[in-house]
């Protein structure tokens, strides 16, 4: 992994900011939204296995995750219609 990184890191050169996270993203979208007009989040698929790994619970993180979302910039992270979705423990 610490491989896959560094070449990410090499082919997008020096005007990318690379943050890893493999479980609270929300915490560091929070920390870094103001300063970026775009994030990129490189593979949710991995965080929530990563989640699932560490026996964290799926949907407060998820739900973290669509409520910062919905407060970093604009606001138009997420489409109106999942604005007020939350996930709850009967989808798991």
């Amino acid at each position: 992994m610490k491989e896959r990184i560094e070449w990410h890191k090499k082919q997008r050169g020096d005007a990318w900011d690379t943050y890893e996270e493999p479980l609270r993203i929300a915490d560091v979208i929070k920390s870094i939204g103001v300063e970026y007009k775009v994030i990129i989040l490189d593979c949710l698929t991995l965080w929530l296995s990563n989640l699932m790994y560490a026996d964290l619970k799926i949907t407060d993180s998820i739900n973290a995750f669509i409520d910062v979302l919905k407060n970093v910039g604009t606001g138009q992270a997420l489409p109106d219609k999942l604005n007020t979705y939350k996930f709850n423990s009967s989808n798991f």
